[in-house]
């Protein structure tokens, strides 16, 4: 699929969006299978990935403190199913 952006900017987000849904989604088969190093390793590398991405598109002075709250908002809504947004932010987590 070849998707236009309108900007560098839109295009950085769109993969904000998806690096974070393959992080929550990792994170959400580690907690049923807390031994798969693959999957671990994965974690991992997407997560970097989005963590970069995500302070690339912060150091256009571009606040995306909304969505990060957006987050925060989403995993109190489902406390107990992974890890926390801030966890995800800041560090690798070793199962």
């Amino acid at each position: 699929m070849n998707t236009q952006f309108a900007s560098e900017q839109e295009k950085l987000l769109h993969d904000i969006g998806v690096l974070s849904f393959v992080v929550i989604e990792l994170s959400l088969y580690l907690d049923t299978h807390p031994t798969d190093q693959n999957a671990l390793k994965y974690f991992n590398h997407y997560n970097r990935l989005a963590n970069q991405a995500r302070q690339e598109y912060s150091a256009n002075k571009i606040d995306i403190d909304g969505d990060i709250k957006l987050l925060e908002d989403y995993n109190a809504k489902i406390q107990g199913l992974g890890t926390s947004v801030n966890d995800l932010n800041q560090r690798q987590i070793i199962w």
